[in-house]
């Protein structure tokens, strides 16, 4: 039981970032982890969006965009590129008293400049992602502090021959922890747009 598959770290090949965490054994669980077979305890309902204090109790702690599945939809993905903080519809199931009409989206760039001639004494592509990876998160903290953002959407789409997509899930620990680590992770929900999930 559970993934008796070779280790992502002694492969030859280049594994996906996801190749690295598998789960090693089969936990049991009672009830089962079945979100269609044990709707009334399980669900795949997703909240996103600033998370209110959870001790004080307010109305406010519900205003948080709902979607039924953790995946989104491309219709779904431009509903939230496109809040801007004047929306007065929205697509998803929302309610209508809720502030969440008035958030603003920022699009994070998740790629970086791929150098056509890589030499010895130039930079390497660990140093390359580490600044991206840091560019990233500063632009994450700069949405949050200074412009009141309410949704990043880390986004690899402009991947192509020039820009190198950084992986999606480094991408998304990275701001994650760098928004913890200035506390200001509760005021934003998270979503990545990418090519790689699986």
């Amino acid at each position: 039981m559970g993934n008796d598959a070779p280790l992502a770290c002694l492969s030859e090949n280049n594994p996906h970032v996801f190749d690295y965490f598998q789960q090693l054994f089969a936990q049991v669980t009672n009830p089962p982890i079945d979100p269609f077979r044990e709707r009334v305890v399980m669900t795949l309902a997703c909240p996103v969006g600033p998370q209110k204090n959870i001790l004080i109790h307010s109305e406010t702690q519900v205003n948080r965009l709902w979607f039924s599945n953790p995946l989104l939809s491309l219709n779904d993905i431009e509903l939230l590129r496109s809040l801007d903080g004047t929306l007065t519809k929205a697509g998803a199931e929302v309610n209508k008293t809720s502030e969440v009409l008035s958030w603003r989206s920022r699009v994070l760039d998740a790629t970086f400049g791929f150098p056509r001639d890589l030499s010895a004494d130039g930079p390497t592509l660990g140093s390359m992602l580490h600044k991206a990876l840091e560019y990233v998160c500063r632009m994450a903290e700069e949405a949050v502090c200074e412009d009141g953002i309410q949704l990043l959407i880390i986004s690899d789409r402009s991947a192509g021959p020039d820009r190198i997509p950084v992986p999606s899930l480094l991408a998304l620990g990275a701001v994650h922890q760098h928004l913890l680590r200035k506390q200001l992770r509760m005021q934003v929900g998270l979503i990545v747009e990418s090519g790689e999930a699986k």
